[in-house]
């Protein structure tokens, strides 16, 4: 099990408090319990928002190259 003085520091708020104030935590879990920051969504919330952004970039990205690749297929008004 844990010993007493692990289990009341624990039981007090005092480790979720901790491991929130350190800038490299967002979420953590023990056992079945998550937590985070106040005000903070969910983790799988915030991954999923960032791969739909990136996601949305490489199409942007991957559109004007097509676009581009097209018009330098068709030949200039001058040309013709």
């Amino acid at each position: 099990m844990c010993g007493a003085s692990f289990c009341t520091w624990f039981g007090s708020g005092q480790v979720r408090d901790f491991v929130l104030s350190q800038d490299e935590a967002y979420e953590f879990k023990i056992g079945n319990a998550a937590f985070r920051r106040p005000g903070d969504p969910p983790l799988e919330v915030v991954l999923d928002q960032l791969i739909e952004e990136r996601e949305a970039k490489e199409k942007a990205e991957k559109d004007a190259k097509k676009e581009a690749k097209k018009n330098a297929a068709l030949p200039d008004k001058e040309e013709l």
